[in-house]
C-alpha cells in the first residue's frame, strides 16, 4: 500500500501538499473515515498483508494528541521524540516508559487517526504503522509512539 505522507505548510498557507510516498508493511486496517474519494488499493509488497485505505487529508499536527514512550534502556529517548513532535506542532504529552522492551519503533492509531499516524513515519522512519492493540492504554491520545533502539 502506498502511503502519501504530508507536510503541513506554515501557518499563513494551511495547504497541504505531498511531501514523500512510502510503501509499509501494515497489519489488515480498513479506514472508515468520510471522504470524497473513492477508496484506493495497492498491492503491498511481497510478505505484507493486504491493505485498503481511504484517502483522505490528515488532520493538522496541532489537532494531533500523541505520546511518546520509549521502549528501550536508552534514557531520554521519548524526551527527545517528544521535542521533535512538539518543534513540529504536534501536541504532545509528556514522555514516559512503555514497561517492557520493544525490538523495533511501532506508532499505533486509534480510530481514525491512520492518516495522521503514517505521516509520523517522517520522524522515526524504521517505524511500524498499526492499529492500538487491544489492552493497550491509549492514555487519551491519537497516536501512541513507541521507540525502539531503531529511533
Amino acid at each position: 500500500m502506498a502511503i502519501v505522507v504530508w507536510r503541513l505548510l506554515p501557518a499563513d498557507d494551511p495547504e497541504l501538499v505531498p511531501e514523500t510516498t512510502v510503501t509499509l508493511p501494515l497489519a489488515p486496517v480498513t479506514s472508515t473515515e468520510p471522504s470524497s474519494t473513492a477508496a484506493s488499493t495497492a498491492a503491498p509488497p511481497t510478505g505484507a498483508a493486504s491493505v485498503e485505505t481511504t484517502a483522505g487529508t490528515a488532520r493538522p499536527p496541532a489537532q494531533v494528541r500523541v505520546v511518546v514512550l520509549n521502549g528501550t534502556a536508552i534514557s531520554g529517548l521519548a524526551a527527545g521524540g517528544v521535542q521533535r513532535l512538539a518543534e513540529a506542532g504536534y501536541d504532545v504529552e509528556p514522555p514516559g516508559n512503555y514497561g517492557q522492551p520493544v525490538d523495533t519503533t511501532r506508532i499505533w492509531f486509534t480510530d481514525g487517526y491512520a492518516l495522521e499516524a503514517a505521516a509520523l513515519v517522517a520522524f522515526f522512519p524504521a517505524a511500524t504503522v498499526e492499529p492500538l492493540p487491544g489492552g493497550e492504554d491509549d492514555r487519551d491520545a491519537d497516536v501512541v509512539v513507541v521507540l525502539g533502539p531503531d529511533a
